[in-house]
């Protein structure tokens, strides 16, 4: 879809909230939207890691009553942490919704970009949802009970070498396949970074825990089409 919008003010581009979980920043993230303008706002999935609506503390409560209240686009592209939230929560929230199977798209300045969360190419966690989110449950509640063991083993699972250039090598082919120039993803938590590859920008736009061995990050696309991160780091 061409991009219209007559405006001077960046596109916001998150991913990866895990909302309800033991990582979450929702009053961070509520704080960072405050202060940042945009003239649309994406988020690339996993806002919610815990389907149960009831656990969601008052904090998450104020971020979406925010949110609900942002006027511009919003784009939301569901995660692998999204599948009880994408017909509940989410719709209420004001956002244009684009589930798995698809991603969003949109051109700038004669270059097409799109935009996907990014676990089609992350193959054990794509093969075996039902598996990768029992997992996840309990690795959630193991944290919460042996927090520095816990986040020890997220760490390590989250440093599997092979994992970001698969996930690379994924991405480059899919917006080869859909006629793009550029395509954002999270999904991998991994740091803010560019790649180019056979012409094909790989962009990640970061994600917004807590934990320790990543940081607080999102990516602005600006009018013009530059590229900017920022990455705060979050406490040891």
């Amino acid at each position: 879809m061409p991009d219209q919008r007559n405006t001077t003010l960046p596109t916001l581009i998150a991913s990866d909230w895990h909302l309800g979980g033991p990582d979450a920043q929702p009053k961070r993230i509520l704080d960072t939207l405050k202060r940042v303008p945009c003239s649309r706002f994406m988020m690339l999935g996993d806002m919610y890691n815990d389907p149960s609506s009831h656990r969601l503390p008052a904090d998450v409560r104020a971020l979406e009553e925010f949110i609900k209240n942002i006027s511009v686009p919003k784009i939301f592209i569901e995660g692998n942490h999204d599948f009880q939230h994408l017909n509940s929560y989410i719709p209420d929230l004001g956002f244009t919704l684009y589930p798995q199977d698809t991603y969003y798209a949109w051109e700038l300045n004669g270059h097409r970009h799109i935009a996907i969360h990014g676990l089609q190419f992350d193959g054990w966690v794509f093969r075996y949802p039902w598996l990768t989110r029992t997992a996840d449950r309990f690795i959630n509640h193991f944290k919460e009970w042996f927090p520095r063991l816990g986040h020890y083993f997220d760490q390590k699972a989250r440093e599997r070498p092979h994992k970001v250039p698969r996930m690379i090598r994924g991405a480059v082919a899919f917006a080869k396949k859909h006629g793009a120039d550029r395509i954002y993803i999270g999904h991998h938590h991994a740091h803010t970074s560019i790649e180019r590859v056979d012409g094909i920008e790989v962009i990640n736009v970061g994600c917004m825990t807590n934990k320790p061995h990543e940081q607080f990050s999102y990516t602005l696309e600006n009018p013009d089409g530059r590229v900017e991160f920022v990455n705060e780091p979050n406490p040891a």
